[in-house]
């Protein structure tokens, strides 16, 4: 028992007049465990009144006229004690105040566990909230991925093609070159003339992926028919098969 209970004299009619009762019903000096959630505590001019006690186990009626019974007995026989519980008042005898106590203890702890849980549901709304931001920003980080990616390709067929030019045009300029050295300067040797026939097959005949950059990558040609006629295919079916 806690240092805060104080025994009190069990003289009949006295003791129950201290607890707001009258003799002729002993049942009503025990208070159930759901009471002590619903009774108001507030009120100066009354205190929780708990008895515990044990009845035999029978039928219904018989249970409920033992227990009338065994109440009477503990409170005409027991004794009872006084104790401050978490600032409210308690008279009861050993069971009741432990009874008392327990009900006490699951309430606190009702309590406190409705008070996390109302923590952690405004946690979780808040991590909900920030989780909505976030898929909002990575939908929009994947979209400007998607048009990177489309960047990317455009302009790695355009390098394709200018890689594919390039190699062209440099087999053009050589020629070029070869052929001031046959007429002008009249050096040229056997080099200069496989030079100049290379030269002659770039320039004079048709070089279907070289041609094919002209559209989509380099866009200096619109006639595509022109190219189908020429070649049987269009300009980005070669350009891909390159």
């Amino acid at each position: 028992m806690s240092n805060k209970s104080r025994k009190t004299k069990n003289h009949g009619a006295k003791n129950q007049k201290a607890n707001g009762k009258t003799p002729k019903d002993h049942s009503e000096v025990h208070k159930s465990e759901s009471t002590l959630f619903s009774e108001n505590n507030n009120e100066s001019t009354t205190c929780n009144a708990v008895l515990l006690t044990k009845s035999k186990i029978g039928d219904e009626k018989d249970m409920i006229e033992d227990a009338k019974l065994e109440l009477g007995r503990a409170l005409r026989d027991e004794d009872l004690y006084f104790q401050d519980m978490r600032g409210e008042p308690f008279v009861g005898n050993h069971g009741g105040l432990n009874l008392a106590q327990l009900a006490l203890d699951v309430r606190a702890v009702n309590d406190e566990l409705t008070s996390q849980k109302a923590k952690f549901e405004d946690k979780f709304t808040g991590l909900e909230t920030k989780c909505t931001g976030l898929e909002t920003k990575c939908t929009g980080l994947e979209t400007k991925c998607t048009g990177l990616e489309t960047k990317c390709d455009a302009l790695s067929n355009r390098l394709l093609a200018v890689t594919s030019l390039q190699n062209e045009y440099s087999q053009v300029r050589n020629r070029f070159i070869s052929v001031f050295k046959r007429d002008k300067l009249s050096t040229v040797n056997r080099y200069d003339y496989k030079i100049i026939d290379d030269g002659n097959i770039v320039a004079h005949e048709g070089d279907a992926f070289a041609d094919a950059a002209l559209y989509p990558s380099l866009h200096q040609r619109s006639d595509r028919d022109t190219f189908v006629k020429l070649y049987g295919l269009s300009p980005e079916v070669v350009s891909r098969m390159s």
